[in-house]
Protein backbone atom coordinates (compact mmCIF):
# COMPACT_ATOMS: atom_id res chain seq x y z
CA UNK A 1 0.00 0.00 0.00
CA UNK A 2 1.77 3.46 -1.21
CA UNK A 3 1.36 6.46 0.84
CA UNK A 4 1.97 10.24 -0.32
CA UNK A 5 1.86 13.70 1.11
CA UNK A 6 -1.90 15.05 1.21
CA UNK A 7 -2.36 18.24 -0.64
CA UNK A 8 -3.50 21.02 0.70
CA UNK A 9 -4.73 24.31 -1.72
CA UNK A 10 -4.80 26.74 1.08
CA UNK A 11 -0.83 27.93 1.01
CA UNK A 12 -1.12 28.24 -2.64
CA UNK A 13 -4.16 29.79 -3.05
CA UNK A 14 -2.97 32.65 -0.20
CA UNK A 15 0.26 32.88 -2.64
CA UNK A 16 -1.94 33.70 -5.62
CA UNK A 17 -3.67 36.13 -4.00
CA UNK A 18 -1.00 37.85 -2.41
CA UNK A 19 0.71 38.17 -6.22
CA UNK A 20 -2.30 39.58 -7.35
CA UNK A 21 -3.12 41.77 -5.06
CA UNK A 22 0.55 43.09 -5.78
CA UNK A 23 -0.01 43.35 -9.23
CA UNK A 24 -2.82 45.39 -8.75
CA UNK A 25 -1.51 48.48 -6.56
CA UNK A 26 -1.15 51.40 -8.36
CA UNK A 27 2.06 53.15 -9.31
CA UNK A 28 2.10 56.49 -6.77
CA UNK A 29 2.33 59.66 -9.64
CA UNK A 30 5.97 61.08 -9.58
CA UNK A 31 5.77 64.38 -8.04
CA UNK A 32 6.02 67.38 -10.26
CA UNK A 33 9.67 69.27 -10.62
CA UNK A 34 9.94 72.66 -9.39
CA UNK A 35 10.47 73.46 -12.94
CA UNK A 36 7.07 71.77 -14.34
CA UNK A 37 5.18 73.61 -10.69
CA UNK A 38 6.70 77.24 -12.24
CA UNK A 39 5.71 76.92 -15.96
CA UNK A 40 1.98 75.50 -14.44
CA UNK A 41 1.49 79.03 -12.56
CA UNK A 42 2.70 81.03 -15.69
CA UNK A 43 0.45 79.47 -17.79
CA UNK A 44 -2.10 80.37 -15.11
CA UNK A 45 -1.21 84.00 -14.67
CA UNK A 46 -1.05 84.58 -18.58
CA UNK A 47 -4.54 82.98 -18.95
CA UNK A 48 -5.81 85.59 -16.10
CA UNK A 49 -3.64 88.28 -17.92
CA UNK A 50 -5.42 86.86 -21.01
CA UNK A 51 -8.92 87.17 -19.32
CA UNK A 52 -8.61 90.46 -17.63
CA UNK A 53 -6.80 92.27 -20.55
CA UNK A 54 -9.84 91.11 -23.03
CA UNK A 55 -12.44 92.46 -20.52
CA UNK A 56 -11.03 95.62 -20.17
CA UNK A 57 -10.32 96.46 -23.82
CA UNK A 58 -14.57 95.82 -24.05
CA UNK A 59 -14.95 97.80 -21.59
CA UNK A 60 -12.60 100.87 -22.76
CA UNK A 61 -14.47 100.47 -26.18
CA UNK A 62 -17.68 101.63 -24.69
CA UNK A 63 -16.15 105.25 -24.24
CA UNK A 64 -16.67 107.49 -27.48
CA UNK A 65 -13.72 109.17 -26.86
CA UNK A 66 -10.78 106.21 -26.43
CA UNK A 67 -9.72 104.03 -29.22
CA UNK A 68 -8.24 100.90 -28.24
CA UNK A 69 -5.32 99.05 -30.28
CA UNK A 70 -3.89 95.41 -29.95
CA UNK A 71 -0.46 94.50 -30.41
CA UNK A 72 0.54 91.08 -31.20
CA UNK A 73 2.30 90.88 -27.93
CA UNK A 74 -0.76 90.84 -25.98
CA UNK A 75 -0.40 94.63 -24.74
CA UNK A 76 -2.65 97.49 -26.22
CA UNK A 77 -3.01 100.83 -26.27
CA UNK A 78 -5.68 103.25 -25.30
CA UNK A 79 -5.38 106.42 -27.23
CA UNK A 80 -6.81 109.88 -26.08
CA UNK A 81 -6.39 113.02 -27.86
CA UNK A 82 -4.58 115.64 -25.96
CA UNK A 83 -6.35 118.63 -27.61
CA UNK A 84 -9.29 117.93 -25.55
CA UNK A 85 -8.18 117.09 -22.57
CA UNK A 86 -5.88 120.25 -22.09
CA UNK A 87 -6.60 123.96 -22.21
CA UNK A 88 -4.15 125.59 -24.38
CA UNK A 89 -0.77 126.22 -22.35
CA UNK A 90 -1.80 124.68 -19.58
CA UNK A 91 -0.90 120.84 -18.10
CA UNK A 92 -4.04 121.05 -16.04
CA UNK A 93 -6.55 118.21 -17.56
CA UNK A 94 -10.16 120.18 -18.82
CA UNK A 95 -12.28 119.49 -16.22
CA UNK A 96 -15.18 118.22 -18.52
CA UNK A 97 -12.81 115.25 -19.33
CA UNK A 98 -13.36 113.32 -15.84
CA UNK A 99 -15.59 111.24 -16.61
CA UNK A 100 -13.57 109.86 -19.80
CA UNK A 101 -10.74 109.18 -16.86
CA UNK A 102 -12.94 107.71 -14.45
CA UNK A 103 -14.30 105.22 -16.66
CA UNK A 104 -10.69 104.44 -17.12
CA UNK A 105 -9.95 103.84 -13.60
CA UNK A 106 -12.47 102.33 -12.82
CA UNK A 107 -12.29 100.10 -15.70
CA UNK A 108 -8.56 99.42 -14.74
CA UNK A 109 -9.09 99.33 -11.15
CA UNK A 110 -11.15 96.29 -11.47
CA UNK A 111 -8.54 94.08 -13.62
CA UNK A 112 -5.42 94.39 -10.79
CA UNK A 113 -3.54 92.48 -13.19
CA UNK A 114 -2.77 95.06 -15.73
CA UNK A 115 0.13 97.90 -15.90
CA UNK A 116 -0.44 101.47 -17.28
CA UNK A 117 2.35 103.58 -18.86
CA UNK A 118 1.10 107.29 -19.61
CA UNK A 119 2.76 108.43 -23.09
CA UNK A 120 2.39 112.11 -23.77
CA UNK A 121 2.49 113.67 -27.28
CA UNK A 122 2.59 116.62 -29.23
CA UNK A 123 2.77 118.07 -32.82
CA UNK A 124 6.05 119.43 -34.36
CA UNK A 125 5.37 122.76 -34.01
CA UNK A 126 8.12 124.99 -32.10
CA UNK A 127 10.79 124.09 -29.72
CA UNK A 128 11.18 120.13 -29.32
CA UNK A 129 13.16 120.53 -26.10
CA UNK A 130 10.13 122.48 -24.94
CA UNK A 131 7.58 119.72 -26.46
CA UNK A 132 9.02 116.86 -24.49
CA UNK A 133 9.15 118.51 -21.56
CA UNK A 134 5.24 119.64 -22.05
CA UNK A 135 4.46 115.92 -22.61
CA UNK A 136 5.82 114.58 -20.17
CA UNK A 137 3.89 117.40 -17.65
CA UNK A 138 0.55 116.61 -19.41
CA UNK A 139 1.38 112.98 -19.08
CA UNK A 140 2.20 113.38 -15.41
CA UNK A 141 -1.04 114.89 -14.99
CA UNK A 142 -3.15 112.26 -16.52
CA UNK A 143 -1.23 109.76 -14.47
CA UNK A 144 -1.99 112.22 -11.02
CA UNK A 145 -5.59 111.73 -12.29
CA UNK A 146 -6.22 108.46 -12.27
CA UNK A 147 -4.00 107.88 -9.12
CA UNK A 148 -6.30 110.52 -7.59
CA UNK A 149 -9.50 108.17 -8.66
CA UNK A 150 -8.22 105.34 -7.13
CA UNK A 151 -5.76 103.17 -9.43
CA UNK A 152 -3.13 102.19 -7.40
CA UNK A 153 0.07 103.88 -8.02
CA UNK A 154 2.48 101.06 -8.17
CA UNK A 155 0.69 99.98 -11.37
CA UNK A 156 0.56 103.45 -13.33
CA UNK A 157 4.00 105.16 -14.88
CA UNK A 158 4.54 108.07 -17.13
CA UNK A 159 6.88 109.72 -19.66
CA UNK A 160 7.25 112.12 -22.46
CA UNK A 161 8.02 111.55 -25.99
CA UNK A 162 7.36 115.40 -27.49
CA UNK A 163 6.76 115.53 -31.17
CA UNK A 164 9.22 112.13 -32.09
CA UNK A 165 6.04 109.83 -32.80
CA UNK A 166 3.29 111.15 -35.04
CA UNK A 167 0.30 109.25 -36.36
CA UNK A 168 -0.53 111.71 -38.83
CA UNK A 169 1.54 114.67 -40.87
CA UNK A 170 1.67 117.50 -39.10
CA UNK A 171 1.22 119.40 -42.71
CA UNK A 172 -2.01 120.30 -41.84
CA UNK A 173 -3.68 121.48 -38.79
CA UNK A 174 -6.18 118.40 -39.03
CA UNK A 175 -3.06 116.32 -38.66
CA UNK A 176 -1.28 118.36 -35.67
CA UNK A 177 -4.52 118.01 -33.46
CA UNK A 178 -4.30 113.95 -34.25
CA UNK A 179 -0.67 114.79 -32.70
CA UNK A 180 -1.76 116.00 -29.53
CA UNK A 181 -2.64 113.11 -27.60
CA UNK A 182 -1.88 110.64 -24.32
CA UNK A 183 -1.98 107.24 -25.15
CA UNK A 184 -2.08 104.27 -22.25
CA UNK A 185 -0.02 101.69 -22.84
CA UNK A 186 -1.56 98.90 -21.11
CA UNK A 187 0.72 95.50 -20.46
CA UNK A 188 0.86 92.92 -17.71
CA UNK A 189 1.51 94.07 -14.59
CA UNK A 190 4.63 92.92 -12.24
CA UNK A 191 4.55 93.48 -8.73
CA UNK A 192 8.64 92.69 -8.56
CA UNK A 193 9.02 96.32 -10.20
CA UNK A 194 9.92 94.00 -13.80
CA UNK A 195 7.10 95.88 -15.25
CA UNK A 196 6.72 99.46 -16.67
CA UNK A 197 10.08 101.60 -15.88
CA UNK A 198 9.81 104.75 -13.15
CA UNK A 199 9.14 107.58 -14.31
CA UNK A 200 10.62 109.70 -16.95
CA UNK A 201 13.61 111.28 -16.14
CA UNK A 202 12.56 114.45 -17.80
CA UNK A 203 9.58 114.15 -15.30
CA UNK A 204 11.41 114.41 -12.58
CA UNK A 205 13.64 117.67 -13.75
CA UNK A 206 11.00 119.39 -15.45
CA UNK A 207 9.84 122.71 -13.33
CA UNK A 208 7.30 125.07 -13.84
CA UNK A 209 9.15 126.24 -16.73
CA UNK A 210 6.41 124.17 -18.93
CA UNK A 211 3.39 126.18 -17.43
CA UNK A 212 4.87 129.32 -19.13
CA UNK A 213 5.94 128.09 -22.26
CA UNK A 214 4.22 129.34 -25.28
CA UNK A 215 1.89 126.95 -26.67
CA UNK A 216 2.45 125.64 -29.80
CA UNK A 217 0.53 122.42 -30.06
CA UNK A 218 -2.55 123.31 -29.59
CA UNK A 219 -4.34 125.69 -31.86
Amino acid sequence: MSSHTPFHPLPILALLLTLGACATVPEQPAEPSAETIAEMQAAQQHTAWLEQRNQAIQQLRQSPHLSVTEHQNGDFVVQVRSGDIFRTSSTKINPKMRPVFEHIASTLGAHPRLAVLVIGHTDNVGNPQQNLTLSTRRAESVHDALVSLGLDESRVSFEGRGDAEPIAPNASREGRAVNRRVDLLISVYQPDGTGHAQHDEHAETADDAAEATTETDNE
